[in-house]
């Protein structure tokens, strides 16, 4: 065990005493809210490539979301700016590409010198004067209209990124606030309902089988996240800057907290129960991820990691919170 480890694990057992009163024997786990002799690590917060803070995970959970999910949303966010013929060329990328014809997906091959005699072979260049040879899944006569504008990556990310932003959220209050967020109401919607249920209803099946049902379960979450427009380099999201916004109703009273995520020149927002996260909050909350208003109002605070409370700023706004997700 590394020694950044044993003191990450150390102050989490303290942290853990203060709230119940005694502390955990082996680490209790704010995911699947178990204390099991199990091996653990150093977790990334946010993906790693967007990120280098940690904290201490069980090394299951984290291989598990880092495999289906963080490995996926982080391959396509390294895409997106590549040329087309370098994404559909690239063997190590999870993706479809498909020639639109009259409205029509055309699914595709690679082009290793054999072909159906009902295919058709195109060649696509990039503007860097690169090109790769497909084969696409139409007749040669219907495919003498195909052009290079013609294809597009068909790559819907929504659940790898759903289910990659909730984590990071979650770690990210567990890592700024410890166990009074992850033992409290908030962390157990977060952590306890959402992460766990979906982590043991399909660890131990195959990575397509849980990709498969990632997008069935995490499509009921996407009204957490949004992407914020236009953000910029000032805003390095909560677990570098302590930044959330805290959502109000027409009472005043806080229903959310909304936590930022940094991905590179992206940033996301995750809103999740606010503190204290009491039954009644998390009502509030999930009312309005499921009513059709998306007007909000919000005030900006930060995270005092000295006196373990959040200061408000003073600076308050009107915001447009979209549901119809990511």
């Amino acid at each position: 065990m590394s020694d950044s480890l044993q003191e990450c694990l150390a102050r989490l057992r303290d942290d853990y005493a203060r709230e119940q009163g005694k502390p955990f024997k082996h680490f209790f786990c704010p995911i699947l809210w178990t204390d099991e002799d199990t091996e653990l690590c150093m977790g990334h917060v946010v993906n790693k490539a967007f990120g280098d803070r940690r904290i201490v995970q069980r090394k299951d959970v984290d291989g598990f979301y880092g495999s289906i999910a963080e490995s996926e949303l982080q391959a396509f966010f390294e895409c997106r700016d590549r040329p087309i013929e370098e994404v559909i060329s690239d063997p190590n990328v999870p993706k479809e590409v498909h020639a639109i014809i009259d409205g029509k997906k055309v699914d595709y091959y690679p082009c290793v010198g054999h072909k159906s005699p009902d295919h058709a072979r195109v060649r696509i260049e990039g503007p860097t004067g690169a090109s790769t040879d497909l084969v696409l899944k139409m007749s040669p006569g219907s495919a003498a209209a195909v052009q290079s504008a013609a294809l597009r990556v068909d790559w819907d990310c929504t659940a790898p990124a759903t289910a990659s932003l909730i984590k990071a959220a979650h770690l990210t209050l567990f890592c700024l606030i410890g166990y009074s967020y992850a033992l409290s109401a908030a962390g157990e919607y977060v952590g306890h309902q959402i992460l766990r249920q979906f982590y043991l209803q399909n660890c131990g099946k195959s990575g397509k089988q849980v990709k498969q049902a990632a997008k069935t379960y995490f499509s009921q979450f996407v009204n957490m996240i949004t992407p914020i427009h236009g953000a910029t380099d000032l805003m390095k999201g909560t677990i570098a800057d302590n930044r959330l916004h805290l959502f109000c109703g027409s009472s005043g009273n806080p229903y959310g907290m909304g936590v930022l995520i940094r991905m590179n020149e992206r940033l996301f927002e995750v809103l999740v129960p606010a503190l204290p996260g009491d039954s009644d909050r998390v009502a509030t909350y999930l009312d309005f991820l499921g009513n059709d208003n998306e007007s909000v109002a919000f005030e900006v605070c930060y995270f005092n990691t000295g006196s373990g409370r959040c200061e408000f700023s003073g600076e308050r706004g009107q915001r447009t919170w979209p549901k119809s997700g990511l």
